[in-house]
């Protein structure tokens, strides 16, 4: 009896364990797609107010959508390593230029951020997918290492 259910217990575990894996992708997912609404806001913004850079900043990051874009959010935020380089190196060229050459730049960054989506995109299903099964499968394995 008791074997049984921690049986039960490594395989509701590994199975969770799975699911908390795939849903981390999928969060992935939505924040590229945060990160390309964002910069479209910001460009917009450009466009037709002429913000100052802390005006702009104090815009984007009131709306808690963005809050986890902050450069010292960053950390809490599912993007990867080179994505949240690629954020803050947005943010220091942020105002360097003429309004022509930053908008120049969020084009180039929106690019950027919609190439990572993209490579996201061709993995995400399958690997989800994986992740799900996989965790099921490995508590089973595990189970039938212990018998």
């Amino acid at each position: 009896m008791i074997k049984t259910a921690g049986f039960i217990i490594v395989v509701i575990t590994t199975t969770i364990y799975g699911f908390v894996l795939a849903e981390d992708i999928i969060s992935h997912h939505k924040q590229l797609c945060s990160v390309i609404r964002m910069l479209d806001e910001i460009k917009i913004r450009l466009e037709f107010n002429l913000s100052t850079r802390e005006e702009l900043f104090n815009f984007i990051f009131s709306k808690a959508e963005y809050e986890v874009f902050k450069a010292d959010n960053l950390g809490n935020s599912k993007l990867g390593e080179n994505e949240k380089r690629m954020l803050l190196d947005f943010y220091n060229q942020l105002g360097t230029t003429d309004i022509q050459g930053q908008l120049s730049q969020i084009e180039m960054y929106k690019k950027d951020f919609q190439y990572e989506l993209s490579e996201l995109l061709k993995t995400k299903d399958n690997r989800c997918r994986l992740l799900r099964t996989g965790g099921a499968l490995v508590g089973v394995f595990v189970c039938l290492l212990l018998v």
